[in-house]
């Protein structure tokens, strides 16, 4: 699972304004640095196929997952992460449903698979 850095519209607008040759037809005026509003699919396809980055629009809800981690010296220490929550539905899909809310346990089993990927 590979992690992708969040973007913002700032990003993608300055990615455009460095790399001019790859703005898709009919997205001119939506990725230029002194626009304002939506940035139209194809160019969010294009960036987040080739920056390296991951830009959505919109809010994503985010949930704080607690997990094990052990130290240098033995010690296990206790961690919460913030994940969006589909990202957290997907560590604890084998526990919980697709809908409704997340039980502890649940949350516990996703925080064992995350600290997994660390």
């Amino acid at each position: 699972m590979g992690k992708k850095i969040p973007a913002t519209s700032k990003d993608v607008r300055l990615f455009f304004d460095n790399h001019k040759k790859m703005i898709p037809a009919g997205a001119e005026k939506s990725v230029q640095v002194s626009c304002k509003g939506r940035i139209k699919p194809e160019a969010i396809a294009v960036f987040n196929k080739h920056s390296g980055m991951q830009y959505t629009e919109g809010n994503r809800r985010h949930i704080d997952v607690p997990y094990v981690k052990m130290s240098a010296d033995g010690k296990r220490l206790r961690r919460i992460v913030s994940l969006p929550e589909p990202e957290v539905r997907m560590l604890c899909a084998k526990v919980a449903g697709k809908r409704g809310p997340l039980s502890q346990a649940a949350l516990a089993y996703a925080g064992e698979q995350y600290a997994k990927t660390l």
